[in-house]
């Protein structure tokens, strides 16, 4: 463990946008960000591991299906991390109004909100 992540911070959820694109860009898009949580200390939920998307086709799973458990396990974590491109995704829309209505802090990867209206009621913390 680094000087950096001396403290563990808790559990942590990714989300970003998945569907419509490359499956190989979105494991390794999540993959970068797991590895700078946990640098940053958090322990986390990486729903585009490939184990857990796995497991998920197995049981054959509509859409909604697949966001009801990913939602499920978003409520097991002390915060969300939303990538870029968020907003442009159903799936992370409704992470992050869940996060949003049950107080769960949001973090960002950096540019994530730049174009965001001001007004928007979100708070979005700074990764440290």
């Amino acid at each position: 463990m680094t000087a950096k992540s001396s403290k563990k911070k808790g559990r942590m959820y990714i989300s970003g946008p998945m569907s419509g694109i490359d499956e190989k860009v979105v494991i390794e898009r999540f993959r970068d960000a797991k590895a700078l949580l946990h640098e940053k200390g958090w322990r986390v939920f990486n729903p585009a591991d490939p184990l857990w998307m796995e497991k998920l086709k197995e049981f054959e799973l509509d859409y909604s299906e697949i966001l009801a458990k990913d939602i499920a396990r978003l409520a097991e974590c002390d915060a969300i991390y939303m990538l870029k491109g968020w907003h442009e995704s159903r799936g992370c829309l409704a992470e992050l109004q869940f996060a949003h209505s049950c107080s769960i802090p949001i973090y960002a990867e950096d540019g994530a909100f730049d174009n965001i209206p001001k007004n928007t009621p979100i708070q979005v913390r700074r990764l440290l």
